[in-house]
C-alpha cells in the first residue's frame, strides 16, 4: 500500500513574434493511493514415477488518483485576466494476471515422454473521469486469456536425441 501526493504551481508564457500575449497560473493538488499484491507457488518433484513440474503466479495492482485543478489565464495586452476554470479528475486503475505452467513427464520406451499446459489470464479496467466535461470520460476492460498444451516424445540413439 503506497499514498502518493503531488502538489504544486506551474507557469505558462504563451508568446507570439517574442512578444508574450498570455500568461497563465495552474495551481495543483493530485492525492492517490496505490496498492500491490502477488503470489508465486511452485513445485518440482516426483509422485511416484512421475516427475512434475508445476509453477504459478499472481500479480495485482491498483491505483486511485484524483487531481484538481485550478488556473487562471491573463490576457498581456489588455491586463485582465480572461479566463478562469476549475477541473477536477479522478482516475481508478486495476491490473490482475494469473499466469501458470504445468509439465508432467515419465520414462518410457527408453525415453522420455512429457505432457503440459499454460495458462495465462490478463484483466485490466480503468475508468477516468473528469467534471465538468472537459474531454469524455473514459471506461476500458480489457481481458485477455491464453490456453496452451503440448505433448512430447524424446528419446536418445548413441549421441542424436529425438
Amino acid at each position: 500500500f503506497a499514498k502518493d501526493n503531488g502538489e504544486g504551481t506551474q507557469t505558462f508564457n504563451i508568446m507570439q513574434n517574442n512578444v508574450q500575449k498570455e500568461s497563465s497560473i495552474v495551481d495543483y493538488l493530485s492525492p492517490g493511493q496505490s496498492t500491490t499484491y502477488s503470489a508465486n507457488a511452485y513445485y518440482v518433484g516426483k509422485i511416484g514415477g512421475l516427475n512434475v513440474d508445476f509453477n504459478t503466479d499472481y500479480y495485482w495492482y491498483g491505483k486511485k488518483q484524483w487531481m484538481d485543478l485550478h488556473e487562471m489565464v491573463f490576457d498581456e495586452y489588455r491586463q485582465a485576466e480572461t479566463e478562469k476554470s476549475d477541473v477536477c479528475s479522478y482516475r481508478n486503475n486495476r491490473n490482475s494476471l494469473l499466469a501458470s505452467k504445468l509439465v508432467l513427464s515419465i520414462p518410457l520406451l527408453n525415453g522420455t515422454f512429457s505432457l503440459g499446459g499454460e495458462y495465462s489470464h490478463v484483466n485490466r479496467r480503468s475508468h477516468y473521469q473528469v467534471d465538468p466535461e472537459v474531454v469524455d470520460n473514459e471506461k476500458e476492460k480489457v481481458k485477455e486469456s491464453m490456453t496452451s498444451a503440448f505433448v512430447d516424445y524424446s528419446r536418445r540413439f548413441g549421441q542424436l536425441t529425438m
